[in-house]
């Protein structure tokens, strides 16, 4: 079964066809895309069976890649990777649409992978996703793209494209810029819920960076993770988020 890989983060493209090289040896990656007009362009190209969408991506997303190619006569199956909240995984789940939330596990791959190779050798058409994608593009979520926040005796916005890590402390959240921290009672569950997760990655329970701010990401002796940013702060990388970096 051909496959191609659509997402816009270059290192999760090149992760999750790693992942898929050791969860079947019957899928074969023919291309990747990083937006919704290549990902348009590479199924005509290719003509795929199989796709990894990501949904949230700039310009057309994954919800509109898959609403056209939902009308062609005969459609590829998806495989939607998602960071998004319970709401959509359930609507996912009620469809018996195939999904994968980030960061993907091995093993949930694996399944999925099984399930859709299945279908293809029964001849069962890919689900038809018409209903799912229109009650999907009615609750996107809109992110915090705004933080109040202080700084002794003076209060800020900041835009959430400038921040570069928030950071949970004693009683408060503290806001980190190239420039300075800020301080938020926001806690960091709850702010987790307000960022966009394709820009904001938990990296730690008490730490969620900006994925653009990250300059570069080291490992030690026993293979632990710290990334560094583009300011030269660094932050450690728990065991859990750790597979959100493999392949950069």
């Amino acid at each position: 079964m051909r496959a191609i890989i659509v997402d816009d983060e270059s290192h999760l493209r090149h992760h999750l066809e790693k992942l898929l090289g050791d969860a079947s040896s019957e899928i074969e990656v023919a291309g990747k895309a990083a937006d919704g007009e290549a990902a348009l362009a590479l199924v005509k190209q290719i003509q795929p069976e199989l796709i990894f969408l990501d949904i949230r991506m700039p310009g057309i997303s994954g919800l509109e890649v898959a609403k056209r190619l939902n009308r062609e006569t005969s459609p590829p199956y998806i495989i939607f990777t998602t960071a998004y909240d319970e709401y959509a995984v359930e609507a996912f789940e009620q469809a018996a649409v195939d999904y994968l939330l980030k960061p993907i596990n091995e093993s949930r791959l694996h399944a999925a992978c099984q399930r859709v190779l299945a279908r293809a050798r029964q001849a069962q058409p890919p689900t038809d996703l018409s209903a799912i994608l229109e009650s999907l593009s009615k609750t996107e979520k809109s992110y915090t793209k705004w933080i109040k926040a202080s700084s002794g005796d003076e209060l800020f916005v900041i835009a959430a494209d400038d921040v570069e890590a928030f950071v949970a402390e004693d009683k408060y959240t503290s806001v980190t810029t190239p420039e300075r921290s800020y301080v938020i009672r926001t806690p960091l569950k709850e702010l987790k819920q307000q960022l966009d997760p394709d820009q904001f990655w938990p990296i730690h329970r008490s730490c969620i960076i900006r994925v653009e701010a990250v300059s570069k990401v080291k490992k030690d002796f026993v293979g632990r993770l710290t990334v560094q940013m583009k300011s030269g702060q660094t932050y450690p990388v728990s065991r859990n988020a750790a597979a959100l970096f493999k392949s950069m």
